[in-house]
């Protein structure tokens, strides 16, 4: 299934299907290792305080947050990468509508 490249740094890429654009995958680039987001997932994320990011991504897959530590990467870059995935998405959205 074809991604479409919301954000991306030397750590961190997401991407949303081109399909099933509510659909994302986070990918951890060091190890290779990528993690389906179920469907409206990446808004949650998005938009959750930072308080309870941590405890959200833990009840989705602990291994996200296992991988980006054993990596060297904090909650707090995992949270970044989401919340301008989800500013890309939404600016695509509105670009979309006019």
């Amino acid at each position: 299934m074809a991604e479409e490249s919301l954000y991306e740094d030397e750590d961190i890429k997401i991407t949303s299907f081109y399909r099933d654009p509510e659909s994302h995958t986070i990918h951890i680039l060091k190890p290779g290792n990528r993690y389906i987001l179920n469907r409206g997932v990446l808004k949650e994320l998005a938009t959750t305080s930072r308080d309870d990011l941590e405890k959200k991504i833990n009840e989705m897959n602990s291994s996200i947050l296992h991988d980006a530590r054993k990596y060297g990467l904090s909650v707090d870059s995992i949270g970044m990468a989401i919340a301008q995935a989800y500013i890309e998405e939404e600016e695509r959205f509105r670009r979309e509508d006019l």
